[in-house]
């Protein structure tokens, strides 16, 4: 029998891939090799940008071929390699600011430009510099509260944004409240105290929000299909440091979010095939038993997921 046409990786999401990996494989980041692009979970119909990893034709051979006694890379560290290489390489591009020495005045720009943005939701251009004005606040150095207080001001944004279904900003909250976290790409590379903890968590909180106001209010598809993308990569970050908080805090999101979406066909949809995806990397991370259990109980828990979504 003719086997199923894997679906091609869209021309544009391609470029920007090799673009952010610098057209080098993210395993041995020699430039001089040609690459290929590898679908990380197995699944070759799955195109979504955090499952694609640019891998040289060597390094392909060791994740997808047999390794006879030695052993091949598994998904989790496909996945840990891809993350700390794209973001060395962010980190290369982007000019970051010295610490300012007080902060207080950069603090209190914060909620004027949240309001700026909540007056220019119909202009994504003009709201996508403005939050990238609050990321580059957050990248002073040494300063925590102003750090907290641009989650704060994205945690605004993300309420307010929820509601509105045609809102094209909601999605850039979305992915701007992981931004600053995106740093955060593994245990032995990049340290995580208290405090960060605390700063991931409340970005997590933030898009609870933004799930919640989205499927309660404002229904809006791309809003929701962009916080269940970013939460699975913060539940990702939650596994790889061990922390439960961040875990827990993800699964909050589903939970609260399910009886927000009791009225909306589309919500508990969307939230159930985000699970079976965080069941699946939960496996491929070899996550402890009570979190996979806790995940299971989510999946199977009748009340919120429709007879015909199952």
């Amino acid at each position: 029998m003719a086997q199923p046409r894997r679906p091609p990786i869209p021309a544009a999401a391609r470029e920007a891939l090799l673009y952010r990996n610098d057209h080098t494989c993210c395993i041995c980041n020699d430039r001089s090799r040609d690459v290929q692009i590898h679908h990380i979970d197995g699944d070759p119909a799955n195109n979504a940008p955090e499952n694609l990893a640019v891998v040289c034709l060597d390094c392909h051979s060791r994740v997808t071929g047999a390794r006879g006694l030695g052993q091949s890379y598994r998904p989790g560290e496909v996945r840990k390699y891809k993350r700390t290489w794209e973001r060395r390489l962010e980190a290369r591009r982007h000019v970051h600011r010295p610490a300012p020495v007080d902060a207080g005045p950069l603090a209190a720009q914060v909620d004027l430009i949240v309001c700026e943005i909540l007056a220019s939701q119909r202009d994504a251009k003009k709201a996508t510099r403005l939050l990238e004005v609050l990321y580059n606040l957050n990248l002073w150095r040494g300063d925590k509260s102003l750090r907290k207080r641009v989650v704060e001001g994205l945690s605004h944004l993300a309420m307010m944004t929820g509601l509105d279904s045609r809102s094209p900003v909601a999605p850039l909250v979305a992915k701007k409240l992981w931004e600053v976290c995106w740093h955060f790409i593994g245990p032995h590379d990049v340290p995580m105290d208290a405090e960060d903890e605390r700063h991931v968590v409340r970005c997590i909180d933030a898009l609870e929000s933004l799930a919640s106001f989205t499927c309660s209010n404002g229904h809006g598809r791309g809003a929701l299909k962009a916080t269940l993308e970013e939460v699975e990569k913060f539940f990702q970050v939650g596994l790889w440091y061990r922390r439960r908080r961040i875990i827990n805090a993800a699964l909050a999101l589903y939970r609260k979010s399910r009886g927000d979406c009791s009225g909306w066909s589309y919500g508990p949809v969307a939230l159930l095939a985000s699970l079976r995806r965080l069941r699946r990397v939960s496996k491929q991370e070899r996550a402890s038993s009570p979190v996979q259990r806790q995940l299971q109980r989510l999946i199977a828990d009748g009340d919120w997921i429709p007879a015909t979504s199952r």
